[in-house]
């Protein structure tokens, strides 16, 4: 659609329109594309206001010999300024021993949150707080630090 044009509907205020582009939405930077961290490959997908990060591709192995496509969500929220806000779903139960007690997980999403760099190439997740059981040690998982690529 051009910047301007005949019917009031398809006008667009002058400040509306940046360099020959479109401003950013305004709930965030464009975060959508490729990102990567020492040993996964993720894809944002952008739809409205809502975001949802998948991993692509992830090494089964130390040395990256064997590779994995699991091709699942990682990530669902929203960008707000420079932060991304949403839950990390987890879809089966963790179970561990922690001093001859059985511990849990329970599977769902969970809240979370990144930072997004000011240049936009770098994301840095905080950890996500998971339930456990009473007596059990907390546990919490980051996505860790993304590049774009």
């Amino acid at each position: 659609m051009p910047a301007f044009g005949p019917s009031p509907e398809r006008v667009r205020r002058a400040d509306e329109v940046k360099h020959g582009k479109e401003k950013g939405a305004p709930h965030g930077p464009d975060v959508s594309g490729g990102w990567r961290n020492s040993f996964s490959r993720y894809e944002a997908r952008s739809a409205k206001d809502a975001i949802e990060i998948v991993l692509v591709e992830t090494c089964r192995t130390p040395d990256c010999i064997r590779r994995e496509y699991p091709n699942r969500p990682v990530f669902r929220g929203r960008v707000e300024e420079r932060r991304l806000v949403g839950v990390v779903p987890i879809r089966s139960a963790i179970a561990s021993e922690q001093s001859g007690r059985h511990c849990s997980t329970p599977a769902g999403e969970f809240p979370v949150e990144g930072s997004l760099s000011d240049d936009g190439n770098t994301i840095v997740w905080k950890h996500a707080q998971l339930p456990v059981g009473e007596g059990c040690a907390p546990v919490s998982i980051s996505l860790g630090t993304w590049r774009r690529g």
